[in-house]
């Protein structure tokens, strides 16, 4: 029979793997920082006292709790798998610490296979695994992810056929577990009955986006006037929607990428939203990643603003997420609006914009899913010959400008340009169908 100290220890052994495993993630994140090419900017930014107190706060509120219970729940559903093979019985005291251990480390280790396998170019922040083939990789992780299974069923005497069930089951468990955030994620921001008028104006922007790929990605198939040449004279997201909302054009520059104090304290008003707000015309505004929009004091002359997080807290969402998959896995359901870690689709956070744009008269999205780095996922691998011979750290980012000679001797999956090129394709693909029905609504 089960004893109270046999219980405990059992559940302290899942709880325990799933500590493991996000504490692995976690060193291997250390190091990439410190040893993998990371722009200086961004660490420098990672010693910064308040910057630390956040990830701090982060780690202990959102991300070790979601590790631990998804851990638990995975050993939980395992059990319940055994037990209805009828391999495992309450009475049998079987589960041990070590068991548990192994178990779930197997099945939480499957997960993060599976979402490496989703995104394998996310394998170039694991340092040592980044120089071998992506095939390579992934197929070790998994057959390493099935030893620790092996290892933590070892409790059961012989292998019948429905002892052998456990292992593909196991699997099952592992992509429920992926399926639950993305079908939650559907739900709450693409709902397949929207409520509300259309909105009577829709701007979207894309960051980074050069004419000359989109046209070569296909931009010619959206419905509408086209303008080849046009130019922004401010390269910059804050600054492009500044004046777009009636900043005065004279205050602003390419020095200007940051808000000054007047702008947060509301003496640089942006006039067009303030007319628009005395007309009782509403204007809402969403956004990906709000680190490069300065908006602190300033949404009152929105109707609605949306963003993952208000400022240089998005870092998270958009860079660190990558290094520990499971959570940004969830982050879609954890945030007020989508956001862009490697797993999230290309065209939730526009049909977020225009389903919570619904009822309003002005509706803007600016997207930062062209920004660099850019995960590629294995379907836009596929544009690349024999990708998974090529190891992930080859398809890294340059965060300094190459001179000729490397250029000339790069291989061409080294050049992020065919990375880029491959996701505005991508991007493209997804949000054209789109806004070329948006004439139906």
């Amino acid at each position: 029979m089960q004893t109270s100290r046999g219980l405990l220890t059992r559940w302290m052994g899942a709880l325990a793997a799933s500590a493991a495993f996000l504490l692995w993630l976690v060193a291997m994140a250390g190091l990439y920082v410190k040893y993998g090419v990371v722009n200086h900017f961004i660490t420098e930014g990672l010693h910064d006292p308040v910057t630390v107190r956040f990830a701090v706060k982060s780690f202990l509120v959102e991300i070790l709790p979601l590790y631990l219970a998804i851990g638990f729940l995975l050993f939980a559903l395992a059990m319940a798998v055994a037990k209805i093979l009828r391999i495992w019985t309450p009475a049998r005291d079987v589960w041990t610490f070590r068991h548990a251990f192994w178990t779930t480390l197997g099945l939480v280790g499957l997960v993060h296979g599976l979402l490496w396998w989703q995104v394998p170019t996310t394998l170039w922040v694991l340092l040592g695994i980044n120089r071998l083939p992506m095939g390579l990789a992934l197929a070790l992780i998994f057959a390493l992810c099935a030893l620790a299974l092996l290892r933590g069923l070892a409790w059961i005497p012989g292998w019948g056929l429905r002892k052998a069930l456990l292992l593909p089951a196991c699997l099952g468990l592992a992509w429920l577990s992926l399926w639950a955030p993305q079908r939650l994620e559907q739900l709450i921001w693409a709902p397949e009955h929207p409520v509300g008028h259309p909105a009577r104006v829709v701007m979207i922007s894309l960051d980074g986006l050069r004419q000359d790929t989109a046209m070569e990605a296909g931009f010619s198939r959206a419905h509408g006037f086209k303008s080849y040449n046009a130019y922004a004279a401010i390269p910059a997201t804050r600054l492009e929607w500044s004046i777009l909302w009636g900043g005065d054009a004279r205050r602003y520059s390419v020095g200007n990428l940051f808000p000054s104090l007047d702008e947060l304290e509301g003496k640089a008003p942006y006039e067009i939203l303030e007319a628009a707000k005395a007309k009782g015309l509403k204007a809402r505004f969403y956004i990906d990643d709000g680190g490069t929009v300065g908006l602190t004091d300033r949404a009152e002359a929105f109707d609605e603003v949306g963003m993952p997080a208000p400022g240089w807290e998005n870092f998270l969402n958009s860079n660190l997420a990558v290094h520990i998959p499971m959570y940004a896995a969830w982050m879609n359901v954890l945030r007020i609006f989508p956001t862009t870690t490697p797993w999230t689709p290309l065209d939730l956070g526009l049909k977020a914009a225009l389903d919570r744009g619904r009822g309003a008269d002005w509706v803007m999205y600016h997207s930062c899913l062209a920004h660099q780095p850019i995960f590629l996922t294995r379907q836009e691998l596929g544009a690349i010959p024999r990708w998974w011979r090529l190891p992930a750290g080859k398809m890294a980012p340059w965060f300094t400008v190459p001179d000729d000679r490397t250029l000339a001797t790069a291989p061409p999956e080294s050049n992020t340009y065919l990375a880029y090129r491959i996701r505005v394709k991508d991007i493209l693909d997804h949000w054209i169908p789109i806004w070329n029905r948006l004439g139906q609504d």
